[in-house]
């Protein structure tokens, strides 16, 4: 039996599908996650082949991915990345069980090395993921909406259907099946993303400049009872900034701050000397003033 663990976002869940379909994975066999949880992943014993899509080394804990890359190493086929930190992957996993490299997307890369990859769905998660290079596409919004909700809902259970009905949704087309049923859900779910849409707006008028040496730096301490889309606050913030700090509560009431910048010259994973990460935005866990103050250091000696 085969299993994919994949990431939770539109490019994971893309590239989850594209494994399902070339190897014909049942999309039951797909959990979806982020990089920091994948200690909390239980693989059933009975499963003989593991593909990892989109999951890129634990910028904070880098031991977990080695652990779990440790633990299943014989069973891992396949290893797909395009993170900063690959390099890890190829030491830890062998070259021969990886396809990584500098791409817009996962299923980009997918498509560069051979997988058959639908045009659209390459362009759905370039717009996804790279926001500040590609453009929205009609696919990439219509999965955005209804996934977010799912995500900012923080229900588990209902995060986890509207991925697998993305799945579901994209197979049945791959394959000209009726996913009328899928397309129903889905709109129902961008629907319910409306509000989210709204706050992310307001929050966006919100974004004050702040003194960040020769940049201008965008900064931001998010209402904790309002769900907002990061992605697309920063999107709506680069119209007036080139870099941006957002300060913001977890899950678990911890404290997060997140800084993007849509200046491909800057690289903030070698920046703030990560071990991994996408080039362009980073989360720094820890107390907000401690860690904006390093940023501001950091940034004013560019």
């Amino acid at each position: 039996m085969k299993f994919v663990v994949s990431h939770g976002d539109i490019d994971g869940v893309i590239s989850a599908t594209i494994i399902s379909i070339n190897f014909g994975i049942s999309e039951r066999n797909i959990i979806f996650t982020q990089p920091f949880l994948l200690d909390k992943i239980n693989i059933p014993a009975n499963i003989e082949e593991i593909f990892v899509v989109d999951i890129a080394v634990n910028n904070r804990n880098p031991d977990m991915t080695r652990e779990f890359i440790e633990r299943y190493k014989d069973k891992i086929r396949l290893w797909i990345d395009h993170h900063e930190g690959y390099i890890y992957l190829q030491e830890w996993l062998g070259e021969e069980k990886v396809i990584v490299g500098d791409s817009p997307s996962c299923p980009q890369l997918m498509k560069d090395n051979g997988f058959i990859v639908r045009e659209e769905w390459v362009a759905a998660a370039n717009a996804a993921d790279r926001p500040t290079e590609y453009k929205e596409t009609d696919l990439s919004i219509f999965l955005n909406r209804s996934l977010k909700y799912g995500i900012l809902s923080e229900d588990e259970r209902l995060k986890e259907n509207i991925m697998r009905t993305i799945v579901r949704y994209l197979v049945k087309s791959y394959k000209s099946e009726d996913n009328s049923e899928e397309r129903r859900l889905l709109e129902e779910y961008g629907k319910l993303y409306e509000e989210i849409e709204r706050n992310t707006i307001e929050a966006s008028e919100n974004i004050e400049l702040i003194a960040g040496g020769k940049y201008k730096i965008g900064y931001i301490k998010l209402d904790p009872k309002k769900k907002v889309d990061i992605t697309r606050l920063f999107m709506l913030g680069y119209k007036r900034f080139d870099m941006i700090i957002i300060q913001k509560y977890g899950n678990n009431n911890e404290e997060i701050t997140i800084i993007g910048t849509k200046l491909k010259e800057i690289n903030l994973v070698k920046m703030f000397e990560l071990k991994s990460g996408a080039p362009f935005r980073i989360s720094l866990p820890g107390p907000h003033e401690e860690i904006l103050e390093h940023i501001l250091s950091r940034l004013k000696e560019l």
